[in-house]
């Protein structure tokens, strides 16, 4: 498990991971646009949480945490 926290503001995040690897994201604060494996949604947060198809927790994954603010967040993998 890769975790990764973002918090404070920010207009624009983007997270690559590599191919074949999952990834989970736990929203504890608000979002106005997010990209998710080429899912666009709009207006998501305070407790939303996606993952990637055939996530699998004993596999390999990224483990991401919003507790703030985003303009927009793009996660896809590569």
């Amino acid at each position: 498990m890769v975790p990764i926290q973002i918090s404070g503001g920010a207009q624009e995040i983007s997270v690559v991971r590599p191919a074949g690897v999952a990834v989970r994201v736990h929203l504890k604060g608000w979002i106005s646009e997010m990209v998710f494996d080429e899912q666009t949604f709009g207006g998501i947060g305070h407790l939303a949480r996606l993952q990637s198809s055939g996530f699998d927790p004993a596999g390999p994954y990224y483990d991401i945490e919003v507790t703030s603010y985003a303009q927009m967040i793009t996660i896809a993998s590569a």
